[in-house]
């Protein structure tokens, strides 16, 4: 997928500093519909459009229950002609309940402060059924 970044698990946690989870309540919660049930063999995906983040923070998805999904610092903040980048976190399967997702999304800032993210520095959010290869 061009401008798609997978993030790995890897990844995610070397972006981290602090605690995983992020303290209830804090963030924006975003339920989305999927666009259709996944099939067998088939996964769901978060995809996210990323606009300019403050120097050093991050971006952390968790569920309702404050799990850890994924989190990514992009560097830069580049938006090129296309647009701000996107980037895709692979969801488990039991966080899609009766069609939709229900996450959380914060943005960590140095020092470990947590907030909600501003609608332009996350300006898209979707889901994604993909094939699990």
């Amino acid at each position: 997928m061009r401008g798609v970044a997978a993030c790995s698990a890897a990844a995610l946690l070397a972006a981290l500093s602090g605690p995983l989870a992020a303290a209830e309540g804090t963030g924006r919660a975003v339920e989305i519909a999927l666009p259709r049930a996944p099939a067998a063999g088939e996964r769901v995906w978060l995809r996210l459009t990323v606009g300019p983040l403050g120097r050093g923070a991050a971006l952390q998805v968790t569920g309702v229950d404050g799990t850890l999904l994924g989190s990514l610092a992009p560097v830069g903040g580049a938006v090129s002609a296309q647009g701000p980048p996107t980037y895709v976190v692979p969801l488990p399967a039991d966080a899609v309940v009766g069609g939709r997702i229900a996450v959380r999304l914060v943005v960590r800032e140095p020092g470990g402060a947590t907030r909600a993210p501003t609608p332009d520095e996350v300006p898209g959010i979707e889901a994604l059924v993909v094939p699990a290869d």
